[in-house]
C-alpha cells in the first residue's frame, strides 16, 4: 500500500472530491495523509490503521485548514492497484455548511 493514490471522496450529501492520497506501511500497521486535489483549499486529513491481504481497517480524519474536525472508522478492500474504503459516517463536527459527509467512501488507485 505504501506510495501515492489518487481518486475521490464520494459521500451521498456532496459532490464527489477529488483528493491526492500518501500511504506508508510498516508490518501491518498503515499511516498517511489525504488532501484535495483542486477547488477546496485546505480539506485534509489523517490515516491510521492496519491491513492485512485485502482488507484495510483504521480511521480517517477530516480537517479544513488545520481546524480540529471530524473522524470516521473506516475499512474495505486493499488491493495493490486499487483501495476502496467506505465508513457509516463521521464522528464529531467536520464544520461543513452542509453538515458532516454522510457515507463516505474513499475510491483510489495508484499513480
Amino acid at each position: 500500500m505504501v506510495g501515492q493514490w489518487s481518486g475521490t471522496l464520494e459521500t451521498t450529501n456532496y459532490i464527489p472530491l477529488p483528493v491526492f492520497v500518501t500511504l506508508n506501511q510498516s508490518g501491518a500497521t498503515v499511516t498517511g495523509t489525504w488532501a484535495s486535489q483542486t477547488g477546496s483549499a485546505g480539506i485534509a486529513g489523517n490515516i491510521s490503521g492496519t491491513v492485512d491481504q485485502t482488507t484495510f481497517t483504521g480511521t480517517i480524519t477530516y480537517s479544513i485548514n488545520q481546524a480540529a474536525g471530524c473522524s470516521g472508522s473506516f475499512s474495505g478492500m486493499a488491493g495493490a492497484a486499487t483501495l476502496n474504503w467506505s465508513s457509516a459516517g463521521f464522528t464529531g463536527n467536520c464544520n461543513l455548511v452542509a453538515g458532516n459527509p454522510l457515507t463516505p467512501r474513499f475510491v483510489l488507485q495508484r499513480c
